[in-house]
């Protein structure tokens, strides 16, 4: 599936960080149950041959017993509702007590709320259901300054001759 959708059918609880809010909820109809998945995440800015990117790490925790399979994990802007990419896990199905991991690259000028929806099924606990994250980017990823520096070595000649400099550019940033 490689569309973004609301999970409308979930129920939240808003726990506020400083860089990331993470929603949980418990499962349609089963309100004494708690999820099998936690799911934690963080964001980073780097530059790629040049241009700023947004690596994105998500961590899954499966704290049930069983296996449980990851069906769909997409990562899209909230306030657009754009799908922006898939997030593949590994290892994936995620044994009980096992921890999955994925990553993904996305735009350097991403904005808002970044809300990771996971998919699951375990044929185990014999049940279903949506994970949702979310991680507030405040601010773009920007390419830092490039700054050019130069060098110059002079050597002293007999009487008569000119003076050499020898200059090597350099690169920074």
């Amino acid at each position: 599936m490689s569309s973004f959708r609301p999970i409308a059918r979930v129920g939240a609880a808003l726990a506020v960080g400083s860089l990331a809010i993470g929603l949980s909820a418990l499962p349609a109809g089963s309100q004494e149950q708690d999820w099998p998945l936690t799911i934690i995440g963080e964001a980073n800015c780097a530059v790629i041959a040049g241009t700023p990117v947004l690596n994105v790490y998500y961590e899954i925790d499966n704290v049930a017993e069983s296996e449980v399979d990851i069906i769909e994990a997409a990562v899209g802007l909230s306030e657009t509702e754009n799908f922006l990419d898939n997030v593949f896990f590994d290892p994936n199905p995620i044994p009980g007590g096992e921890t999955a991991s994925g990553a993904v690259v996305l735009p350097g000028d991403i904005v808002g709320h970044l809300v990771l929806q996971v998919e699951w099924i375990s044929e185990g606990l014999e049940d279903s259901g949506f994970e949702q994250y979310e991680l507030e980017i405040e601010a773009p990823c920007e390419a830092p300054p490039t700054t050019t520096s130069t060098s110059t070595t002079s050597t002293t000649a007999a009487s008569g001759a000119a003076n050499a400099a020898v200059v090597r550019p350099t690169f920074t940033g």
